[in-house]
């Protein structure tokens, strides 16, 4: 059984390539596959792999990037590997919409809902 996990974090990244290549190392070491997308804006993904190595992969993921909680997760169960490989790629944008949100917008958007 495979555990899948899709979340996003928006926070302030910098060094986007070598936290790509640390990544990528990592889930490779830990055999998660699925895609990490990093932006300078914040992180993105869909990864799976056993239960055990994704709670180690959110606890990595916490520590580099310093912070105690995604802004959105969901984890499910799938009876095989869903993902061919792990990629971990640099984008303009964690979540693609165009759209250019400063941290006081989006503090005062999430405060109204």
């Amino acid at each position: 059984m495979f555990e899948v996990l899709g979340f996003y974090k928006f926070i302030k990244i910098k060094s986007l390539q070598k936290n790509k290549i640390l990544l990528q190392d990592f889930l490779i070491k830990k055999n998660i596959k699925g895609t990490i997308i990093l932006a300078n804006e914040g992180i993105n993904g869909t990864i799976s792999g056993e239960t055990k190595s994704i709670k180690n992969t959110i606890s990595k993921l916490k520590k580099i990037f310093s912070f105690k909680e995604f802004d959105n997760s969901n984890n499910s169960k799938s009876n095989f590997q869903p993902f061919h490989k792990p990629k971990v790629k640099i984008k303009k944008e964690v979540v693609p919409m165009n759209l250019t949100i400063n941290s006081i917008e989006r503090n005062l958007n999430s405060s109204i809902f």
